[in-house]
């Protein structure tokens, strides 16, 4: 996989790859040459990121690619998420200006908790527990893209585009 096309000079390419996959119109996109995530305290992890972005100048976008399962990836992808969300709050702003936040893990293995789920990509909101259909807010979400299901749910999926993208990044 050559992420390296996804930096600064290569914008066009990273927003059809995000097109495909968030399926929101993106006017915008600035590709950051600084893919760390730094901390506000001593002794807070730091976050390396592969692909850091915004688009639209309010949503901030992470795209991490995993090839190795270190049994981690869902607090993981759920940790830049909200780091990203949370670096979007300057000094003295009110909340209603943090900028949205998306994160897409795209892993070449199935995630042990998804493995019911019949497709290879799955969008996660925050959600009432009893009526899911109810989602908090629309500020974070989190995809999931799994590789190693694109051919056993490849035909079902009605996305061409991401597919191209899919046989794209696994060559």
């Amino acid at each position: 996989f050559q992420a390296h096309i996804w930096t600064p000079g290569n914008e066009e390419i990273t927003k059809n790859l995000l097109n495909s996959i968030i399926k929101e119109e993106i006017k915008e996109i600035k590709l950051d040459k600084n893919p760390i995530l730094e901390k506000d305290l001593l002794d807070e992890k730091i976050g390396i990121l592969d692909i850091k972005a915004e688009i639209n100048n309010n949503t901030n976008i992470d795209i991490e690619i995993q090839i190795i399962d270190k049994n981690n990836s869902e607090k993981r992808i759920l940790f830049y998420c909200a780091k990203l969300f949370t670096k979007s709050l300057k000094s003295g702003k009110d909340y209603n200006s943090l900028k949205k936040s998306i994160a897409i893990l795209i892993a070449d293995y199935e995630l042990d908790n998804l493995k019911e789920i019949p497709k290879y990509i799955t969008k996660w909101n925050l959600r009432e527990e009893t009526y899911p259909i109810h989602i908090l807010t629309d500020s974070m979400k989190i995809y999931i893209i799994e590789l190693k299901k694109f051919r056993k749910f490849e035909k079902t999926s009605k996305n061409a585009k991401l597919n191209s993208w899919i046989k794209f990044i696994e060559s």
